[in-house]
Parts: C-alpha cells; structure tokens; sequence
C-alpha cells in the first residue's frame, strides 16, 4: 500500500507559488481546464492538497484558536463562540474569494 502511494506522488500545488492576481482570479486553475479540454483527467494529473488546506494545519490551528476563545469567553463571562473561531480561521480565504467575486462581477456589467 505505501509503495503505492509513493509511485502516485502528486505534482505540486500551483496556488503554493501564484502571485495575489493569480490566487484572486484562479488563473493556476488553467492548465488543469485545458488538460480537461484535451483529454478525461486522471488521478495522476490532480496536484497535491494547498499546504494551508491539509487537516494536519487546520486542526492544529483551529484547536489553539478554540483554546483561545474558551479562555476569552470564560474571563468574560459569556458562550465560547465557534463562528468566531471559524471566521479567524477562513476568514481571509472567504474575503479574498468575494473580492475577486465582486471584482468579476462588476466587471461583467
């Protein structure tokens, strides 16, 4: 099984190294669609997982930020609040995207 997965090591994510235009326009997503153009898409085209998207980080991260929250909430005196800590975690991610949402629909019209 590990021989496997080691023989079907991905190519690297192409966000790791894009520049913010890039990133906001999902232009690295490109050469992916123009592959799919051409031919189906395997498994051995996919790119490995964004490193600021693995489990291992954002477990780690949300965990310290949910710590930080119980500790806030309870020198507070008030419910620990998971939407905050979701929103310190994704929030960047989710303003970043809108932007270039916005940016895209203004455009348009």
């Amino acid at each position: 099984m590990d021989e496997q997965v080691k023989k079907s090591r991905k190519k690297r994510n192409p966000r790791e190294h894009a520049n913010l235009f890039t990133v906001l326009t999902f232009l690295y997503t490109f050469p992916l669609f123009l592959l799919g153009n051409t031919r189906d898409i395997n498994e051995s085209d996919l790119y490995e997982t964004y490193t600021g998207h693995k489990a291992s980080i954002l477990g780690k991260q949300s965990q310290i930020l949910w710590q930080e929250e119980l500790d806030n909430a309870n020198t507070q005196k008030r419910k620990p609040s998971l939407l905050k800590v979701l929103v310190k975690i994704l929030g960047w991610d989710f303003l970043l995207i809108g932007i270039a949402v916005g940016f895209e629909n203004f455009i348009a019209q």
